[in-house]
């Protein structure tokens, strides 16, 4: 038996050689691992094989193999084995643990974790029932040595993993293991307690040996290197138990264990496992009366401690293991402060803990950090602690809100990117991130943190952050231009440049606060103030694109003054206007440059925004807006289709408050002139009507023209885009008085109603219904040429062009748009990515208009003659053939909004489609 059983080993040992060597054939390797495995899955001498391989004397890789031979067993044949064979695999593995492996400094990590997996499973399969003596027998282990006594850990560690946090067992029988755990658990956390406490002074006692140089200084290096590893094992250990353990283990004998977690966070070697303990530990949920406890970390002893551990990391050279160390500690330390603010103002009662004022000047120190992943721990809990009803009254916190609003004024700035080195914040992003699209992604949650604790702190403060927003603003307006060296030929700013960075900051700070300002109970600051910023920064002018961007936002930003000073109202429009008409010298329609385009777009927005808001204050000067408007649009060499509707929104934003039905209805007809010209010409209804004619209208079945002005088929798709925006411009914003007696006296109600309130008519509805018929008819057409037919008629050049364009599928996929920084280059778009925004634009309007047009028409939209049989027709035909991406329209837009019916006639005028939606 020996003898056979040593043949099979050695056929075995070359075998696992033959795997691992690079240098053999493939054809070799694949018999060789064949061999392996039948041996694996068909042996009966499966154990005693791999117990004589896993002896301590061979190789590595053969003993792994042996030990993963054990394991096959147990895992798949431990129910089909004899008691005495169990006994057998027990005692061998035990002995293994004991002496089969080398000195826990030169042992392989593969070998230790194979054996703790073999007792594991075997763990898992009989303790407690069939194993009663476990503990005791792992106790036994230790006392062999800290080689041992590493191995009884990655057990403990490896089981504990498996039953809570991976939970791989049986249902049964984790519920076993995990009673067994607890009714144990006294008795191991004593245990891990009490090997963390005597291997630390082991650790110590052989490290000062070592540095003191006595003779032996070789062997203490040694000692304390193995005492050292074992600390770290049972910090692992104890990171797999602290954060659902029984409360009262982790506060037991005066908080001993919180006490020595934060000793150790003063040792090199031991800190980092420490703190991750330590951070899962802080970081517990559940009872209220158990997360109290972890209060205990704000008393004056274990304050100093972490914030001496803080201090001495941060002064250290920046290297992977000190900054990782260093944001654990910043996430214990916020740890702490979220517990507190759950626990403050809850059933419990909890007051100011000790040391508060050291404690926030701890977080102000993370704050002013350079590493702007420390920054936003930060954030985030003053948030937290500003949000909190009784805390943000507490008069030190108050005391540190100025100092943390003014750090907002640095941290909003775009810089740090990993590829750079133009500031301190680069070298630790180059640790955190492995590019620039990864540092945006990230600054622009961080921008949103700062965001949020600067409007919960004008809340609490006005005063406060409105005058670092003056104090900014002004000094900004008076700064000397600093393009920097990476300014863009024309010798205007790029997103690079210092001006541009700044006002770029200045406008997220700006509108944060303005934003909340008036929402405050608290004294706000005077509007005098206010509207001097407001006229100062009308006054300012400047020929660049970026600033001028950002210039509007701040405009925009201001607008909350307009209404105690409205004689600014002129100002403001005269400044919005001609930013809409902005442009560059030597720039047409055609060639205007990105940042050209932004700026008026942006202009455009703020337009429509100030019409929003307040449309009272605009309703005086309509006519001269909308005449100025009508001669801008005169010239087709001036505004882009996108700017004319954007306008027209926010004519239409203040025409709703005409409070006459008559006089806006005549408005938007006038508005709806050139769409009716273009959209119920005889000749477009018949390309609507037609699946092949609307491919040959759009020049879907043709080679593109280039350039994109002289395409026939181009200036056609452009007309349809033009009218589809124009009409959705006109549904979503075209509103009948929010007030009743206001809408009686105006000529909106319709008739009386056995609704609660009478139905009202929209002053769009008359001009939009005669348009509805082309709008179905066309989305009909979309929905047809996904049929087998009309896909082949597509020339070569558009064969993607039905297919998601990329912008949308990387927004599907959560991939950021790749850095850019060519706002002087010329937005020119191949005609395969003009044709797939074409199709995605107007199918998805389409779909946005008939959403918009129940809510916003109301009653005399679901009434329109045969309305369910025309999109049964035409919106609801050929759906088994339109892709998902193509079909979301339909479900988000079209049926969640149609689904919200006023009352019981138009859920009758509706229910043929209700019924084909159920079959």
């Amino acid at each position: 038996m020996t003898e056979s059983l040593e043949d099979v080993a050695e056929s075995l040992i070359q075998a696992v050689e033959v795997v691992m060597n690079p240098q053999v054939s493939q054809s070799q390797r694949s018999e060789a691992h064949q061999l392996l495995e039948a041996f694996r899955e068909t042996s009966p001498i499966c154990v005693p094989c791999g117990i004589y391989l896993a002896e301590g004397t061979r190789s590595h890789i053969v003993r792994h193999f042996g030990l993963q031979l054990i394991e096959h067993c147990i895992r798949y044949r431990w129910n089909n084995l004899l008691p005495e064979e169990k006994v057998f695999i027990k005692d061998n593995t035990m002995r293994l643990l004991v002496s089969g492996s080398l000195d826990l400094l030169t042992e392989f990590s593969h070998i230790k974790d194979g054996l703790a997996k073999l007792v594991v499973e075997m763990v898992k399969r009989e303790w407690p029932q069939h194993w009663p003596t476990l503990l005791s027998e792992l106790n036994l282990a230790c006392q062999q040595g800290e080689t041992q006594t590493e191995l009884v850990l990655l057990i403990l560690l490896r089981l504990v993993e498996d039953i809570v946090a991976f939970q791989n067992v049986p249902t049964q029988r984790r519920r076993d293991l995990y009673q067994a755990l607890t009714a144990n658990m006294a008795e191991l956390f004593d245990f891990f307690l009490t090997i963390l406490k005597t291997q630390t002074t082991e650790y110590r006692k052989w490290q000062t040996a070592a540095l003191e140089g006595a003779p032996g200084q070789g062997e203490a290096l040694v000692r304390a290197s193995a005492h050292c590893k074992v600390s770290q094992a049972v910090l692992h250990t104890l990171a797999g138990f602290v954060d659902w353990i029984p409360m009262s283990h982790v506060t037991s004998d005066s908080n001993r264990l919180l006490q020595m977690l934060c000793l150790l966070l003063g040792d090199a070697q031991l800190r980092l496992s420490a703190a991750e303990c330590l951070l899962l530990l802080v970081n517990r949920k559940g009872k209220l009366e158990d997360r109290m406890q972890l209060l205990i970390l704000f008393s004056e002893d274990a304050m100093e401690t972490i914030l001496q551990a803080a201090c001495a990391a941060a002064t250290m050279p920046l290297e992977e293991e000190h900054y990782l160390f260093l944001k654990r500690l910043c996430q214990v330390l916020t740890s702490i402060g979220s517990q507190l603010c759950v626990l403050v103002g809850s059933s419990i009662e909890v007051g100011q803990p000790p040391n508060f004022a050291k404690y926030l000047n701890a977080i102000l120190e993370f704050t002013n950090h350079a590493s702007q992943a420390l920054n936003s721990y930060a954030y985030c809990l003053w948030c937290s602690l500003f949000r909190n009803e009784l805390i943000n009254k507490d008069p030190i916190l108050l005391e540190f809100l100025p100092k943390v609003v003014e750090s907002a004024t640095t941290k909003l700035m775009r810089v740090g990117y990993p590829t750079q080195s133009n500031c301190a914040a680069c070298g630790y992003a180059r640790l955190d991130y492995d590019s620039d699209d990864d540092f945006n992604l990230f600054f622009s949650r961080l921008r949103a943190e700062i965001a949020e604790m600067l409007r919960l702190a004008t809340l609490l403060c006005p005063q406060v952050t409105f005058d670092y927003a003056a104090l900014w603003l002004e000094a900004q307006l008076l700064k000397p231009l600093e393009i920097g060296e990476g300014g863009s030929e024309s010798g205007m700013c790029t997103t690079a440049s210092p001006t541009y960075m700044q006002w770029d900051a200045l406008t997220i700070f700006l509108e944060s606060v303005m934003g909340r300002i008036l929402a405050s109970s608290e004294a706000k600051p005077s509007a005098e103030r206010g509207i001097a910023l407001l006229k100062a920064v009308l006054l300012y002018e400047t020929k660049d694109p970026l600033l001028l961007s950002s210039v509007l936002s701040c405009i925009s930003a201001l607008f909350v003054f307009l209404t105690i000073a409205p004689e600014t109202l002129r100002a403001v429009l005269d400044k919005i206007f001609s930013s809409v008409m902005f442009s560059l010298a030597g720039q047409t329609k055609s060639t205007r440059s990105k940042a050209v385009k932004n700026v008026r777009r942006h202009a455009c927005s703020s337009l429509v925004k100030i019409c929003k808001l307040y449309p009272e204050l605009l309703l005086p000067a309509f006519e001269q807006l909308y005449h100025q408007v009508q001669q801008m649009s005169r010239d087709p060499e001036q505004l882009s289709q996108m700017e004319k509707c954007t306008l027209m929104e926010a004519l239409i934003l203040t025409s709703n408050q005409f409070g006459d039905y008559e006089r806006q209805k005549t408005f938007i007809a006038d508005i709806l002139q050139a769409v009716n010209r273009i959209w119920l010409d005889a000749e477009l209804k018949q390309v609507f009507w037609g699946v092949e004619k609307f491919i040959s209208y759009i020049g879907l079945d043709r080679r593109p023209v280039e350039p994109s002005q002289n395409d026939q088929n181009g200036i056609n798709r452009s007309q349809i885009v033009y009218c589809i925006n124009t009409i959705l411009a006109v549904i979503k914003r075209s509103k009948w008085p929010e007030n009743v007696e206001v809408a009686q006296k105006g000529g909106f109600v319709l008739a009386p109603s056995t609704c609660a309130t009478p139905i009202l008519r929209n002053p769009a509805t008359a001009h939009v219904v005669p348009l509805i018929e082309n709008l179905l008819t066309l989305l009909g057409t979309f929905n047809r040429i996904w049929m087998p037919e009309f896909i082949g008629r597509r020339s070569p050049e558009f064969g993607h062009a039905y297919e998601l364009p990329e912008s949308e599928k990387m927004a599907l996929l959560g991939i950021t748009p790749p850095c850019t920084d060519q706002l002087d280059s010329i937005s020119i778009r191949q005609p395969l990515e003009r044709m797939q925004t074409f199709l995605t634009n107007v199918h998805d309007n389409g779909y946005h208009i008939l959403g918009n047009a129940g809510p916003s028409l109301g009653f005399e939209f679901y009434n329109i003659d045969c309305l369910a049989d025309m999109l049964l027709k035409t919106v609801f035909v050929n759906l088994d053939a339109i892709p998902d991406y193509r079909l979301r329209p339909v479900i988000h837009i079209l049926l969640l909004k149609i689904k919200i019916l006023p009352c019981l006639w138009v859920f009758m005028n509706m229910l043929p489609i209700y019924k084909n939606m159920v079959c």
